[in-house]
């Protein structure tokens, strides 16, 4: 028998309250759910992610098992991940942040793996609005801001690929970005959710 090799990924919706969680295992070979001998994805009834926001600590685990949606799937249907999920109120947006997931399956053994994830909805609208202003007034200092901003929210994202994984690097960059974006504040983040 093969053994499943989990594999998942995470999108951003258009909302900062929620995001999308993907089983991406497939079917296929290599490890994929009913290849070589491996049991088929309607056999798990027990999926759960685990969350932590980086560095806080802060853990939420989350049932991702749905009988209404099948979960995990072979068809990109995605869990969809609120922010009541994570502990906060509705009304609440997610945390720009950088997240440690975890996901769990269990059939007759247990399955898991995990990535770190960047979950950047203020900080994007933030870069957004900054290029937006500036384009509008012509103002090419902060176009030239707007641009380094963007620059570092997509490198928080490339340092958390597995290839070249630097949690505190990309930490510390997020932490950048907040004073840039002053978010949690009445900053440039305001009206982002």
């Amino acid at each position: 028998m093969a053994s499943i090799i989990l594999k998942f990924d995470v999108g951003n919706t258009n909302s900062a309250k929620e995001f999308n969680f993907f089983d991406t295992t497939g079917d296929q070979l290599p490890g994929g759910y009913g290849a070589g001998g491996n049991l088929p994805y309607t056999n798990f009834l027990e999926d759960w992610i685990e969350i932590y926001q980086y560095p806080s600590g802060d853990t939420f685990t989350v049932n991702v098992y749905s009988a209404s949606i099948p979960f995990p799937n072979v068809s990109d249907i995605p869990r969809v991940i609120l922010n009541t999920d994570l502990g906060l109120s509705e009304d609440a947006p997610i945390p720009s942040a950088i997240y440690h997931i975890l996901y769990h399956i269990q059939g007759s053994a247990i399955y898991e793996t995990d990535h770190y994830v960047y979950l950047d909805y203020n900080h994007q609208c933030c870069s957004d609005k900054m290029l937006a202003k500036a384009i509008k007034s012509c103002d090419e200092a902060m176009r030239m801001r707007a641009i380094s901003l963007q620059a570092k929210i997509d490198s928080v994202h490339a340092m958390l690929e597995p290839n070249c994984l630097d949690v505190v690097g990309a930490n510390d960059l997020v932490k950048e970005i907040n004073k840039i974006c002053q978010c949690g504040q009445s900053g440039r983040c305001g009206g982002c959710s």
